[in-house]
């Protein structure tokens, strides 16, 4: 019975990281009162979700950005007639599935690895359902599951970069920081710098 399941949720991690996820959500969404988003961030979404955009950017905290991003969610739920709790629930349900996709992320690269691990599942209930979340759900600050994904992500995506890297002869003329090249301009390589 524990192979069949194991072999089935092994090859479903999205419904294991939804229910990782669901299990934190269930726990920690529980209301907002005397938090961080309570105090801060609750006035600001009332206000753009009656409509009035110049109440929202005057009483936005500093992590405003954060809430502009999730906006539409908030904009949605009070159009179907959802209340300041279904408010917060909905604006950390983007939150929520990013953590989601990290541990899908997270359990394709273990796989790929290491084809025979059986703790691979594990890689995906940690990254979607880790027990830390319920301390920033608690706190009203669901945005730190958004940062925490996207921080993962970047660690783990490919390390190809636009930016030209300095080559070890082009630091060694010094050219990859803009400074002169040592030599400067009229001297061989033999010859000392005139002070």
């Amino acid at each position: 019975m524990t192979g069949r399941w194991l072999a089935c949720a092994s090859s479903s991690p999205v419904a294991v990281a939804l229910l990782a996820a669901a299990s934190v959500a269930w726990w920690g969404l529980t209301g907002f009162a005397w938090s961080d988003y309570d105090n801060e961030a609750a006035g600001s979404l009332a206000a753009l979700t009656h409509g009035h955009l110049g109440g929202f950017f005057s009483s936005a905290p500093a992590y405003g950005g954060s809430l502009l991003m999730r906006a539409p969610f908030a904009l949605m739920t009070a159009f179907l007639g959802g209340g300041e709790t279904a408010v917060y629930r909905m604006m950390a349900l983007p939150c929520l599935l990013a953590v989601v996709g990290l541990g899908v992320v997270l359990f394709k690269l273990r796989t790929d690895r290491l084809p025979r691990a059986r703790w691979s599942l594990l890689v995906v209930v940690l990254a979607a359902g880790n027990p830390v979340f319920l301390r920033a759900l608690d706190v009203g600050h669901p945005e730190e599951l958004l940062g925490a994904a996207l921080c993962g992500t970047a660690s783990r995506s490919p390390r190809r970069s636009p930016v030209r890297r300095p080559t070890p002869s082009s630091s060694r003329r010094g050219t990859s920081c803009g400074c002169a090249t040592p030599r400067g301009p009229g001297r061989s390589r033999g010859q000392p710098a005139s002070a």
